[in-house]
């Protein structure tokens, strides 16, 4: 008797510490990324021409938020849940977005889902990615309207250099 309830203790023990940790990790997800467009924002990355974010657990409306607000040009981004911002743009001099020579984004494998992914694309809509050519959104839960967001973008004209699209 003894043994089965401590058995079922460390299973719980165990099932808590696995949720607590995962909830840490996206957590630390999402840090990690706004402290990396915040060294591009600072000018400390000028030339990145690959981001490869893939199996980082992001995860949520919010998690491309700084992606979002870094690539938007003039500072202009649309978020989920907070509607229209005017974000102040520490970028380039001339008003566009601190990634302009980025070629490469891997999103894969992180829970996304439509409405982050929906912002970023309204930012390259606007010309905030130029120079992108490969753009990887596999297994990210997306759906039609993540399709619709990024055919909104290329009618727009700002995935005018886009080679490769994976969507899964």
């Amino acid at each position: 008797m003894w043994t089965s309830l401590i058995w079922a203790l460390l299973m719980w023990t165990f099932l808590l510490w696995a949720f607590l940790m995962r909830t840490f990790l996206i957590w630390a997800g999402v840090k990690g990324l706004a402290a990396l467009i915040s060294i591009c924002r600072d000018g400390h990355l000028p030339d990145l021409e690959d981001i490869s974010l893939n199996d980082n657990l992001l995860k949520g409306a919010g998690c491309l938020a700084p992606l979002a607000e870094a690539v938007a040009p003039k500072g202009k981004a649309d978020l989920p849940n907070k509607g229209k911002a005017d974000l102040p743009n520490k970028g380039k001099a001339d008003g566009s977005g601190v990634l302009t020579k980025l070629r490469y984004l891997q999103l894969d494998n992180n829970e996304i889902g439509d409405a982050a992914f929906v912002a970023l694309c309204r930012a390259i809509g606007k010309g905030g990615l130029p120079r992108l050519a490969f753009l990887d959104c596999r297994h990210c839960g997306l759906t039609s309207a993540a399709l619709i967001a990024i055919s909104d973008a290329a009618r727009a004209g700002g995935l005018a250099n886009l080679a490769s699209l994976e969507v899964e």
